[in-house]
C-alpha cells in the first residue's frame, strides 16, 4: 500500500504561497516533513492539521471556494 505524500510545491500551490515559504516552515519545524531523495515530502494529514489550526495562508485554488 503506497501513501500519497505532497511536495513543498504542491503545498505552496494549495496555500497560495511561495514554495520557499513552505521550505522555511519545514526548516523551522512549523510543518513536519520527511526528506526523501533530496526533496521534502509532507503528509496530507500534517497539511490538514496546519489548516485546521489556522496556521497557514490557505487560499482556495482557482475555481474553488475557501
Amino acid at each position: 500500500m503506497s501513501k500519497k505524500f505532497l511536495t513543498a510545491r504542491e503545498v505552496a500551490e494549495r496555500w497560495a504561497v511561495g514554495h520557499h515559504t513552505v521550505l522555511e516552515w519545514i526548516r523551522r519545524g512549523r510543518l513536519p516533513a520527511t526528506r526523501l531523495v533530496g526533496t521534502y515530502r509532507i503528509r496530507p494529514e500534517d497539511v490538514e492539521a496546519m489548516e485546521a489550526a489556522g496556521d497557514c495562508a490557505r487560499v482556495a485554488p482557482k475555481g474553488e471556494s475557501a
